[in-house]
């Protein structure tokens, strides 16, 4: 009974192993970090984190599984793709009705941030002479 955390692990790890034996699965994992933080440090008692990876196994439906040759597939229309070279012109100029829509937009941020500043600095010049006239404002 000591040891239950243990046991149940280790019996969900082994049904796990059978499992992607047998069942088509995807793997996930991140990284994950916690901090601990304490409120009275001392030498012997910091702040500090604890890093780790988890990971999750998705046992999937048996008709989600690949064809066996699927990966040689993938690398042969790779391999065919890598024949021609990839026009970035295409991707950084794009085309010149989307470019007009980009730059209006751009220009519409600009000015209503440039509108809202000036607004704000004008309100705040008005309650500052209306709060202290004797103050000399620049």
């Amino acid at each position: 009974m000591a040891n239950v955390y243990g046991t149940i692990s280790n019996k969900a790890m082994q049904e796990v192993q059978r499992e992607i034996q047998t069942e088509p699965f995807i793997a996930s994992h991140d990284n994950v970090n916690i901090p601990l933080q304490v409120f009275s440090q001392r030498l012997h008692n910091q702040s500090h984190f604890i890093s780790g990876c988890t990971a999750t196994i998705w046992i999937l439906p048996k008709d989600a599984a690949l064809p066996e040759d699927a990966n040689r597939a993938f690398q042969m229309h790779q391999a065919e793709g890598s024949k021609t070279c990839f026009d970035y012109g295409e991707l950084l100029d794009g085309d010149e009705e989307t470019d007009a829509r980009i730059e209006a937009q751009w220009k519409r941020v600009v000015k209503s941030r440039h509108d809202s500043s000036y607004l704000f600095h004008t309100e705040m010049h008005q309650i500052l002479e209306s709060a202290s006239p004797q103050v000399n404002l620049i």
